[in-house]
């Protein structure tokens, strides 16, 4: 189908458009319905995950990594601590998934709400970012196509309530914070602001305040938390410049505001390196001939087996490809026919947006293969998929997006049937889960790991305040603890491991000889970070008690019986 098949709007008067189906009452009550069954089935993921095992909610859904955003919180406006003492990773995320957090944890005042909260909005996002891309190149009545990507979002959603401890395919991470896809959802809004923008120009109206002034915040905070916003958002627009100023299809002005990304990004990284405590690149990746042949080997091996096997995800993001590749030769091939009678640039809106797409996709798998990612080095190519959402994740709402707008062109009698059994499935499917989910006992947010009601067992009869433990133990148990325990990551020579975590945590513990920390406990047998006996008695001497729960065992120095 070729774009010039589609239909956009027009300001001329003679533009000969296919009629489309009208903005019906009962449009909108599709609309409304297929938001409804989000909202249900989001409210089904909650019950699911309240009655999961404690290993799924503390192993995937509230991990050390996951609870980052809202211990950056409570650490400095409950327990006052300072944010310079701060040592954060190379993507601090700080929108939205830090601000969000924020914002859920001063209204719900509950660390489980606020970081399921601020993972939960993240699909919302996704969906209205679908509605963004299609008004910003000129689809009329873009909310319509919405019951179609919200069906696939429910039916995302319904998966993962049904399958929460599925660590692959990772369509959890949609749920959660601090696992890119926040990123993602800034990047992708900074790219549906700038072809608005372009689009607007392209008509000889103004680009807007607001919509330019959005495009450069957007950069500016996308540039803070996260590298990869110039793989995932600033390269792709600028491929579009590249491909598009040359035929004579953008206009120098456009591509000016587009290109004005990269040093609204700049300043952003730059922002970020001044303001705050920041790992450097190079603690996870390297780009030594030797690291990146292993990782092109282990990618392209990863890649292609994956396919071969028939997983989901990766004929989406083929599929995906050929779409894109489909409308962009389709849309410069109109935008060509056209030269000689007027203005081309408008049949171009289409090329540009899937060339931005299918870019993110595509520069982003080459940041992170030619970088010498450390997950590709150490031979974990699913582990790496958790950087690469435009290639895997986004298809699975664009294609739906996609596949609406087309079927609303080419069979316009059909589309609001389609509209409306697809938000009635959207809302059946999660009543029916609803229906067959017994209500939990206790909700998430009321739940204690077993760790941590241990130890803070311990903690009332001991008298114990202070501790050491492995990184995927130490925040939960800080957060969580009713007795004001505070526990600290260590690695496994016992000294601080300061990775989004506070150094004024361990100057608080250090000796007043300065000499070595004192701590009242040392938990051992993290899952990953395994610390050993040996290096504890090493440090600290022989404790005066060891106590066990179940695979754990805790080392007891200070307090008292």
């Amino acid at each position: 189908m070729s774009t010039t098949e589609l239909e956009f709007d027009r300001s001329d008067e003679g533009a000969q458009v296919r009629p489309l189906p009208s903005s019906s009452l009962d449009s909108t009550i599709a609309v409304a319905v297929s938001w409804l069954g989000l909202g249900l089935s989001l409210w089904l993921l909650f019950l699911r995950l309240s009655e999961a095992a404690p290993s799924i909610t503390s192993g995937i859904w509230l991990s050390s990594d996951v609870l980052y955003p809202v211990n950056v919180f409570t650490d400095v406006f409950f327990d006052g601590f300072k944010l310079s003492g701060w040592r954060f990773s190379i993507a601090p995320c700080w929108f939205p998934d830090l601000i969000a957090t924020g914002l859920f944890l001063g209204v719900t005042r509950n660390v489980v709400l606020a970081t399921l909260l601020a993972g939960f909005i993240q699909i919302i996002a996704l969906v209205l970012l679908s509605r963004a891309f299609a008004k910003a190149i000129g689809v009329p009545q873009p909310g319509a196509l919405e019951p179609v990507v919200l069906l696939a979002a429910v039916a995302i959603t319904i998966f993962v309530a049904n399958h929460p401890g599925t660590y692959y395919p990772a369509l959890y991470q949609l749920f959660l914070p601090q696992t890119h896809v926040g990123s993602v959802c800034v990047a992708l809004g900074a790219m549906a602001l700038g072809l608005a923008a372009v689009t607007r120009m392209e008509e000889g109206r103004p680009a807007g305040r607001a919509i330019v002034g959005g495009y450069l915040v957007l950069c500016v905070l996308g540039g803070m938390s996260n590298l990869l916003f110039l793989a995932n958002a600033t390269a792709p627009l600028t491929l579009v410049v590249v491909v598009f100023l040359p035929l004579g299809l953008l206009a120098r002005r456009s591509a000016g505001l587009l290109l004005l990304g990269w040093p609204a990004a700049v300043m952003g990284i730059i922002l970020n390196r001044k303001l705050f405590h920041v790992t450097n690149l190079s603690a996870q990746s390297g780009m030594s001939p030797a690291r990146i042949a292993t990782s092109i080997k282990v990618f392209a091996h990863g890649f292609t087996s994956s396919l071969a096997s028939g997983d989901l995800l990766h004929l989406a993001a083929v599929l995906w490809v050929l779409v894109c590749l489909c409308f962009i030769i389709g849309s410069l091939r109109a935008a060509m026919r056209v030269r000689s009678e007027r203005s081309p640039r408008r049949e171009a809106a289409a090329g540009m947006l899937f060339l931005a797409l299918l870019g993110s996709g595509v520069t982003g798998c080459a940041a992170i293969v030619l970088g010498g990612s450390n997950g590709l080095a150490d031979n974990n190519y699913l582990w790496t998929m958790h950087y690469l959402h435009p290639t895997f994740l986004v298809p699975l709402f664009a294609l739906p997006a996609v596949g609406a707008w087309s079927v609303r062109q080419l069979w316009p009698r059909v589309f609001p049937w389609g509209q409306r059994v697809c938000a009635l499935i959207a809302c059946v499917l999660p009543l029916q889960g609803l229906a067959s989910t017994r209500s939990p006992s206790t909700l998430i947010e009321d739940q204690v790991p077993r760790l941590t009601q241990f130890m803070d067992e311990v903690a009332s009869r001991e008298h114990l305040k202070y501790g050491f433990a492995g990184y995927w133990q130490a925040r939960p148990i800080t957060l969580f603890s009713r007795t004001g325990l505070r526990v600290y990551a260590v690695d496994g020579s016992m000294n601080p491991y300061l990775w989004v975590s506070n150094l004024q945590w361990y100057n608080q513990l250090r000796r007043k000889d300065g000499k070595g920390y004192q701590v009242d406990f040392v938990i051992l047998d993290d899952p990953l970070w395994k610390l050993t006996r040996e290096s504890a008695v090493s440090t600290f001497g022989e404790p005066r008690e060891e106590l066990r729960f179940e695979n754990t065992r805790i080392l007891i120095y200070g307090g008292h019986p």
